[in-house]
Order: structure tokens, then C-alpha cells, then sequence
């Protein structure tokens, strides 16, 4: 029997959508255009002596220092040095801290950098990326995470924390709305300094807007019974019986990772949740889960002319 909405527990307040959405049309970035970055990325992490290896999906420039690599299908960027840690003895790294509450997980925290801090890290990264070209209108910066180090003793306790290498992170967002998915990331990795703090890495992943169309927009709930309903897994799991409930639901739009082609950017629903087993009452087993659904139906990206093997499945 099909599930139908009331099936599934909305544990949340559900986003209103819009009529009528843009679909934006962008460009893959040429070799040329990144030769700017390239070049600049190769000083900055001294990477001599690089030889170029032409694979299927991408360039690769390596050396026995690091390697930098562009990817043709969308343009975008990962560099990074071999080293990183030749002034470490292992992964942990002097930054200046405080522990603050894990917002997921309210009873565990993290270590996150002094305000000041990220401050000065925010503005050497927009800098960095702003010299390589790389930094676009759509972006913003999205704060600074660092790797979460624990030291254990010989029967596996946590005997200290610290704090790994540094990422500053931009993201992205299309007239207020985010963009999420691989593709729309541009990050930043660092070690402390004293003047200005060493540059590790980067990966960059953005393919610019050249124009934009409009779709028809169905209803929230139409939206959701013609994916959220339609999932195999879930469908799978109500199906058994057990309790499937959702805690969040987001509109934004999707960028995919950077080996692929990529003509539209569109709009998917993020919906987070989580599926209990049935008979699990009294200790409920079950899992978590996170998934991206394309929010405008095949035939209005048909009739606005848009077409791509990409907008025809209502999963991401």
C-alpha cells in the first residue's frame, strides 16, 4: 500500500515555497581563467618541479611536495602541500581556544578558535581568495572549524584534547537562498603563525551564473509526497512498520560535485530525520538520516525548456 503523508511524523515547521523559483545557469570554468589561482596556490605552498598528468576528469599537477588539481568539468580547484605537518610531531596544532557546546549534540562540545582569532583568519583567507580570483558575489564566509584532536591512553580513555589544522569556509547562496552540495564550496586550511598563518591547502568549487529561468513551484506537501512518499528505503521501513519522523526541512538549491558537468544549479529540499525499528520501544534502535530531493517536478523544467539527465530524478 503507498504511504501517504500523515505516515510519517513532521516534527518541525515546513518552508513555504515560492510560485515560481529561478533555475540559474552556469559555466564551467576554462584551465586558462584558472591559471591565476594556479599559479598563486604553487608559490604560496612552494610546489617546484610539478609535472603535469592529464587523467579523464581532471589535471593534476604533482610533485613530491604537493600537488595541485583542476577539475574540467567544472573548473574547480584542490591544492595542498605534503608539508604541512613537517613542524609538528603529530596532529596537534597551538591555537588559541575556547570550548563551546556542540550545537548538534548539546551534552559534548568542541574547540573552536577565539573570536579574535577568527577574525584575522577570515580576513587573511577572503584576501587569499580574492588575489586568486576565486572569491565571487555569491559567497560569504561561513566561519572557521578545526580538527578536533583527543589523546588516549594505552587502554583507549581520552587523556587530553586539542585542536588540528585550521579551515576557513566560504559557501554560497543564490538571492538569499543556500546552496549546498560539493560543489559549492570554497575553503581554506591553515596552520597557526605568528605574523600570518601558513597556508596548507585549499579547495575551491564554484561554477559562476550566467543567467537564469523560471519554474512553477508546486506546494510544500505536493513536493514532499512526490519524493519524501516516493523513497524506496523509506517506503521500505514504513512498510516493516516502523516509526519514520522528520526534524527538519530546508529549501535551497544543489551544486553538484566538481568531476561532473553541470549546466543548473535548482532547487532541492534537505530533509533531515530519523526511522525507529519497530518493536525497539523500550530501548528504540533505529538510525539518522539526510537527504536532498529535487524540489521542481520534470515536466516544469520541460515546459521553461531546461533539460538534464540530473532534473529527472526526484532524489539528489
Amino acid at each position: 500500500m503507498k504511504p501517504h503523508l500523515m505516515d510519517i511524523r513532521i516534527n518541525t515547521k515546513l518552508p513555504k515555497i515560492p510560485p515560481v523559483l529561478p533555475v540559474y545557469l552556469v559555466r564551467a570554468v576554462s584551465l586558462e581563467e584558472r591559471q591565476q589561482a594556479i599559479g598563486l596556490f604553487r608559490e604560496l605552498l612552494k610546489l617546484d618541479k610539478l609535472v603535469m598528468i592529464d587523467s579523464e576528469d581532471s589535471l593534476y599537477y604533482q610533485g613530491s611536495d604537493g600537488e595541485i588539481q583542476f577539475f574540467r568539468a567544472s573548473g574547480s580547484i584542490w591544492a595542498d602541500t605534503a608539508r604541512a605537518d613537517e613542524k609538528y610531531p603529530d596532529e596537534c596544532r597551538p591555537w588559541k581556544v575556547m570550548e563551546v557546546k556542540d550545537k548538534n549534540d548539546p551534552e559534548n562540545s568542541n574547540l573552536v578558535l577565539v573570536k579574535a582569532e577568527e577574525k584575522r583568519l577570515a580576513k587573511q583567507s577572503e584576501q587569499l581568495f580574492k588575489e586568486a580570483g576565486l572569491l565571487s558575489a555569491e559567497a560569504f564566509f561561513s566561519g572557521v572549524t578545526l580538527d578536533q584532536v583527543a589523546k588516549l591512553d594505552e587502554k583507549g580513555k581520552q587523556t587530553e584534547r586539542a585542536v588540528g589544522e585550521a579551515n576557513a569556509r566560504f559557501l554560497y547562496r543564490l538571492d538569499g537562498i543556500e546552496v549546498d552540495g560539493p560543489g559549492a564550496k570554497t575553503y581554506a586550511f591553515y596552520n597557526p603563525g605568528k605574523n600570518s598563518h601558513q597556508f596548507t591547502g585549499a579547495y575551491h568549487a564554484w561554477r559562476p551564473v550566467k543567467d537564469k529561468r523560471k519554474v512553477k513551484m508546486e506546494k510544500i506537501e505536493e513536493i514532499l509526497d512526490q519524493t519524501l512518499m516516493q523513497d524506496p528505503e523509506l517506503k521500505m521501513y514504513g512498510t516493516c512498520g516502523s516509526a519514520i519522523s522528520i526534524q527538519k526541512v530546508d529549501l535551497c538549491y544543489w551544486a553538484l560535485q566538481p568531476d561532473v558537468n553541470q549546466d543548473y544549479i535548482f532547487p532541492t529540499l534537505r530533509v533531515e530525520g530519523n526511522v525507529v525499528y519497530e518493536n525497539s520501544s523500550k530501548e528504540p534502535e533505529g538510525f539518522e538520516f539526510s537527504r536532498y530531493y529535487n524540489a521542481v517536478a520534470p515536466q516544469e523544467y520541460a515546459r521553461s525548456q531546461i533539460y538534464a539527465h540530473y532534473l529527472v530524478e526526484r532524489s539528489v
